[in-house]
């Protein structure tokens, strides 16, 4: 979902009289709410300038160590993360988790119906949350449990906070190059609507759900789990874990970046975040090689979606 909340902040935030508006809106009934809300919104935007600030900076002390440092071997930093699997294998635990999550919906659906929420949406969130918690169990029981460790994943298994701390670092540098890319995808959109090019500008579903003010409190943390805990844990175990690891083996680092990220794009199902999508992919398999850690990307999927819901839930209804 992950750069799908950035195009929904993009098209619906893009005045810089916005944030002007919100202040000077005032009404008897409504002016502590309205205080309140713009206030979380730019604490939520000081932050992400500073993050984006932090990453700008440490992009450029990279280009410069390697500019100065070329007799260093290109490849020292590369971890040789390789899945010894024939094809099958590989293709039926693929096809296993696109079909299990649909399987455990449609269950739901049909034993579950009387305890599932009337509401549509409500209802909509529960059995895909319901779905995720499939997946993560299917993954645990294949990977996580026989090996009683993330090593299975990682070449070089870091410390819990060494692996955050590295995770905040290449979440901060991927801020300064995310951006243009999806503003300039955004335009290349624009352009293409204007000529008449079956292309339809739209938010991701659940991008919706948390800008527009329609979630109950109870909904918003059972949103909030799914986004920030099992989405990025399932994602990356699969899509580096796996699929990335096992093109790693069977050709190059380049094909199975290009491959998992493309994966990583197409299987979100929205068009309109497709080169963002993409390109994180490639930032989320460039920290995996980089560092032969699996608890790296996990922590940087976290902290781009757990920061962009906390921007639109703190936005929410405006």
């Amino acid at each position: 979902m992950n750069p799908g909340m950035l195009n929904g902040f993009l098209d619906k935030h893009n005045h810089a009289s916005f944030f002007l508006s919100r202040v000077h809106y005032v009404q008897i009934d409504g002016f502590t709410d309205a205080v309140s809300l713009t206030t979380a919104s730019l604490i939520c935007i000081f932050f992400s300038v500073l993050f984006f600030l932090y990453g700008l900076g440490s992009l450029i002390n990279k280009a410069f160590y390697k500019l100065f440092h070329r007799h260093i071997s290109q490849n020292a930093w590369c971890k040789p993360l390789t899945l010894h699997w024939e094809w099958l294998p590989f293709m039926l635990l693929c096809f296993a988790c696109i079909l299990v999550p649909l399987f455990i919906q449609n269950i739901c659906l049909k034993l579950l119906a009387n305890q599932l929420p009337i509401n549509p949406i409500e209802r909509t969130l529960c059995v895909t949350f319901l779905g995720q918690m499939g997946l993560f169990g299917l993954l645990y029981q294949i990977f996580f449990r026989m090996t009683h460790t993330f090593s299975e994943y990682s070449q070089t298994p870091l410390r819990f906070f060494q692996s955050f701390s590295q995770s905040f670092t290449y979440y901060c540098e991927v801020l300064p190059l995310l951006i243009p890319i999806t503003i300039v995808w955004q335009i290349f959109l624009r352009w293409l609507v204007e000529h008449q090019y079956p292309v339809v500008l739209d938010v991701q579903p659940i991008v919706h759900l948390l800008s527009e003010n329609i979630l109950s409190p109870g909904y918003l943390i059972l949103t909030g789990i799914s986004v920030i805990c099992l989405a990025p844990l399932n994602e990356e175990w699969l899509f580096r874990g796996v699929i990335y690891r096992f093109f790693n083996t069977r050709f190059n680092h380049v094909i199975a970046l290009m491959v998992s990220s493309f994966l990583f794009a197409v299987l979100h199902l929205h068009f309109a975040s497709f080169l963002p999508l993409f390109f994180l992919g490639c930032w989320l398999g460039y920290a995996y090689r980089s560092t032969g850690d699996i608890k790296v990307s996990i922590f940087l999927h976290a902290l781009f979606n757990g920061t962009n819901y906390l921007l639109l839930v703190s936005l929410k209804g405006n």
